[in-house]
């Protein structure tokens, strides 16, 4: 699990690499390593934060926000502004469609910021998905503190 992420973050960040779409690089500085990583999300439909610790090996000398969004093959980062080790943008995730053709995710819009040092990380998403009523929005924090190294994956 913790390699798959690694790999898609690594995909993510190459496929943003070579986007014309975006005006700035979102990646930012961090110290590679083992990272406890605790996420809380809630909602305006249930704010009882759901709330998920989960170590995350980084193996790069940077950290993606976008690793951290929801289908984030369909999401994208616009709208960049970094200042240092901060970023901020807005999220844009496209709907997708299920096998068969049955609707999958909704389209969604959001704006987030991500900031680093060099042994912590921070990033919060607010996310807005059009009811037919009212708004459904989804409000995440990930927060992260680097514990030791990699273990060796080999």
């Amino acid at each position: 699990m913790k390699r798959v992420m690694l790999v898609t973050i690594l995909v993510l960040m190459a496929q943003f690499a070579f986007s014309d779409a975006q005006a700035e690089d979102p990646t930012l500085p961090i110290t590679p390593g083992l990272y406890t990583v605790t996420s809380k999300t809630s909602s305006n439909l249930n704010p009882e934060p759901k709330i998920q610790i989960m170590d995350v090996c980084i193996d790069a000398p940077v950290l993606d926000p976008s690793g951290y969004l929801p289908s984030a093959a369909n999401c994208s980062l616009d709208n960049v502004k970094k200042d240092g080790n901060k970023a901020s943008f807005d999220i844009s995730c496209q709907s997708t469609k299920r096998s068969g053709g049955t609707p999958g995710m909704p389209e969604m819009k959001g704006k987030g910021d991500c900031s680093t040092t060099q042994t912590e990380l921070y990033c919060h998403f607010k996310m807005v998905l059009p009811l037919q009523e009212e708004e459904f929005t989804i409000d995440s924090v990930r927060q992260g503190r680097r514990v030791g190294d990699c273990p060796d994956l080999e």
